[in-house]
């Protein structure tokens, strides 16, 4: 029997990855009732069942691996391919992950702030924050923005609010954001 799940990444399956130096990948143990499991084979294409980045690399009995020293491409999308060596030396059918893009390139925020009184008192204008990214989007549930009740501070500092935003959205109940 061959493994019945083959993830993109070391947890859950990922959709995405930001290094194109290496890559991960893990996968359930098979179940080889007749002699049991000697160990699991390895390799990274460039589709499914292809060899082409990494050929079949034996990783023993260790169910995740991550492969370094590779020359990925941003934009590309890269499949793990697994299989299974029995006692006997017999090999499984071959199962494959559903692929993970390299996205290495950074979103792009914008923060329009409008029109900002100089002396910052009893102000609050309306701040427009969008964000584009053209591989994996933007994640728009944890943007980190800081808000000031008062005059800001000369540098910002680190401590940060999060705000849910939907992408286009308006902070509008804060005088500043750094």
């Amino acid at each position: 029997p061959a493994v019945t799940q083959v993830n993109d990444g070391l947890g859950s399956d990922s959709a995405y990855a930001s290094s194109t130096t290496e890559l991960s990948g893990n996968w359930t143990s098979a179940a080889y009732p007749s002699g049991g499991i000697q160990k699991y084979w390895y390799a990274i294409g460039s589709s499914p069942g292809a060899v082409d980045i990494v050929n079949w690399t034996d990783n023993g009995l260790t169910l995740f691996v991550t492969a370094s020293g590779l020359s990925l491409v941003s934009g590309q999308t890269y499949y793990f391919s697994i299989k299974v060596e029995n006692v006997a030396g017999l090999l499984s059918s071959v199962s494959d992950s559903d692929g993970q893009i390299i996205d290495n390139v950074s979103p792009v925020v914008v923060v329009n702030a409008g029109s900002i009184p100089s002396d910052w008192t009893n102000s609050s204008p309306a701040v427009l924050v969008d964000c584009t990214d053209g591989l994996s989007g933007c994640d728009t549930v944890s943007q980190r923005y800081k808000s000031y009740a008062a005059s800001p501070p000369a540098n910002c500092p680190e401590d940060y609010t999060n705000y849910s935003l939907a992408q286009g959205a308006a902070i509008t109940s804060h005088l500043w954001v750094c």
